[in-house]
C-alpha cells in the first residue's frame, strides 16, 4: 500500500515513474483496509495487461478432484490465501459463507509461497490466476495441480465460480472478480501530462 504514498509524495509527475500495484488494490479502500489510504480515482492510468482468469487449484494427488468433493467434505478444506483484502482470500470467504466447508488461512507473503504450501499439503486449495505459475509452469504442464473452478469461461470443462454462489452473494462476487476484466493496471502519479501517458500507453501496446 506504500505505492500510493510514493507516487503522490515522492515521485516526480513527469511520466518516468509508473507502478503495477496488483489485482485487488482498487477495491481495498472500499473494503475498509486501514492500510489502503488512497483514492484509486485520483491516479493517472496508462493501461493494463489485459483480461485474465483466476481458478481454484488443488493438488492432483489430493482426494479432492472437483468442486463437489469440496462441498461434500467431512472435514474443513484448508484454503490458502494472500492478504485478507486480496481476491485470493475474498473468494475463499465467499465460498465459506455460501456453505462450503472451508477454513480460510490468509497471510501468505506471495503466490510462490502459496504454491509451495499447496504442493506440500499445508493447504488443500488456492485461488490464483494462471500467470501466478510463471515461475512454476511445471505444476500445470505436468498436471501436478488441478483446476476445479474458474472465474471466467476460459478453461473447457471447468465449472464457473458464479454457478456455485447464491444469487444474494453475487454482487459481492462481481466486485471481488472485477479485476478479471481489467487485468493488472499500470498507473502513474496524478497530474502526469497526458501526452506522456499516451506515449507510455503506446509503448506498452
Amino acid at each position: 500500500m506504500l505505492f500510493r504514498s510514493y507516487l503522490e509524495r515522492r515521485a516526480v509527475h513527469d511520466g518516468l515513474t509508473i507502478a503495477i500495484p496488483g489485482r485487488s488494490w482498487f477495491i481495498e479502500p472500499m473494503l475498509g483496509n486501514r492500510n489502503a489510504q488512497y483514492d484509486p480515482l485520483k491516479l493517472a492510468y496508462v493501461g493494463s495487461t489485459g483480461a485474465m482468469n483466476s481458478l481454484m487449484w488443488v493438488n492432483s494427488n489430493s482426494t479432492i478432484r472437483s468442486i463437489q468433493d469440496v462441498k461434500s467434505a467431512q472435514e474443513p478444506v484448508i484454503f490458502g490465501a494472500l492478504g485478507a483484502g486480496t481476491q485470493t482470500a475474498i473468494i475463499g470467504a465467499i465460498l465459506a459463507e455460501s456453505g462450503f466447508p472451508i477454513k480460510l488461512v490468509s497471510g501468505y507473503p506471495g503466490s510462490s509461497r502459496l504454491l509451495i504450501a499447496l504442493q506440500q499439503g499445508e493447504v488443500q486449495a488456492v485461488y490464483l490466476t494462471e500467470d501466478s505459475f510463471l515461475l512454476n509452469k511445471d505444476l500445470i504442464e505436468n498436471k501436478r495441480v488441478r483446476p476445479i473452478l474458474q472465474s471466467r469461461a476460459m478453461q473447457p470443462g471447468v465449472p464457473l465460480l458464479s454457478d456455485h454462489i447464491p444469487s444474494a452473494k453475487r454482487s459481492v462476487l462481481e466486485l471481488a472478480t472485477a479485476g478479471e476484466s481489467i487485468g493488472m493496471m499500470i498507473v502513474a502519479p496524478s497530474g502526469t501530462p497526458f501526452d506522456r501517458l499516451d506515449k507510455i500507453g503506446r509503448a506498452h501496446v
